[in-house]
């Protein structure tokens, strides 16, 4: 179960990113972006402020939840991307 967390979390970041840039929704994107990269840095923030046992849940929480939407975002706004550039390519579509 602790492992669905973090590949939920990037397979999920991953299809929005892909969607969100293929359909061009590029403001909805960057406000994605900003809301991850901001919990990202809220995370760090208290990693640093807890004692004892809690450090673990913001430390799993930053490195296997934050962090790989981050990098899946990302990855699936480059993919999203590439897809919409090749739908526009005449050479590709026929």
């Amino acid at each position: 179960m602790l492992y669905a967390i973090p590949f939920l979390s990037f397979l999920s970041a991953l299809l929005w990113g892909h969607l969100l840039m293929r359909e061009a929704c590029r403001e909805a994107l960057a406000g994605l972006a900003t809301l991850l990269a901001g919990v990202a840095l809220w995370l760090l923030w208290q990693e640093g402020r807890a004692v004892g046992l809690d450090v673990l849940v913001y430390t799993f929480a930053f490195w296997g939840v934050s962090l790989p939407a981050l990098l899946a975002l990302a990855l699936g706004a480059a993919l999203g991307w590439a897809d919409r550039r090749a739908e526009a390519d005449p050479v590709r579509a026929q």
